[in-house]
């Protein structure tokens, strides 16, 4: 973990909080995401919002190969880039 991010205890339940600075995140294990399916769930409380999208999580090795964040109206969105060429393969956003 990097900066001010840190688990915390919510309601009973370990989280991780994350508070805006761009220099805080949370590093997981490298995923093989282009020869396996994959499934991500998360839970966001959005305790307010800041400036631009806020990144929640990303394929960092693949440089964007797949990227979940918050834009600034509090939509989730997820996107995909081709790995090879960064040619947009989909962008989706809900509320």
């Amino acid at each position: 973990m990097s900066a001010t991010a840190k688990f915390d205890s919510q309601d009973g339940i370990t989280v991780l909080k994350l508070d805006g600075n761009p220099l805080s995140y949370a590093e997981t294990p490298a995923l093989p995401v282009h020869s396996t399916d994959l499934t991500i769930a998360v839970w966001i409380k959005l305790e307010g919002l800041q400036g631009n999208h806020k990144l929640i999580y990303g394929d960092w090795p693949a440089i964007w190969s797949f990227a979940m964040g918050v834009d600034v109206n509090g939509k989730l969105c997820s996107s995909a880039w081709s790995a090879t060429s960064h040619v947009s393969i989909f962008r989706v956003c809900r509320r």
